[in-house]
């Protein structure tokens, strides 16, 4: 069966995620009773979705659009925002190693 295959392979490369959590977000993901909302966040109930995990990745997972993906209450709550908080998270960063930088002496 290509299912069991594919979960085998992806339990390698997940750390021995259990083939029973992702066998459910498989599952989850075809239910087309729910909706993108809805898939996303049983998914994340089950199998809690890497916070690298792009809008795209996410849309084409599900075989929706990335605007789908964009309006659901779920990335409302647990993205939206996320890349402002890291881009300040870096710049903080960068402000604090550039203190500790000296201009070098006229005659370097």
């Amino acid at each position: 069966k290509p299912d069991d295959a594919i979960i085998r392979i992806l339990a390698v490369w997940t750390g021995g995620v259990s083939d029973a959590r992702i066998q459910r977000v498989t599952e989850v993901a075809k239910d087309g009773t729910l909706t993108v909302d809805q898939k996303l966040t049983k998914m994340d109930r089950v199998l809690k979705i890497p916070p690298t995990a792009s809008a795209h990745d996410l849309a084409r997972a599900l075989g929706v659009s990335s605007t789908a993906i964009k309006k659901t209450g779920w990335w409302e709550t647990q993205r939206k925002g996320r890349q402002d908080e890291c881009a300040g998270k870096r710049e903080q960063q960068l402000r604090e190693k550039g203190k500790a930088w000296e201009n070098p002496a006229p005659d370097d």
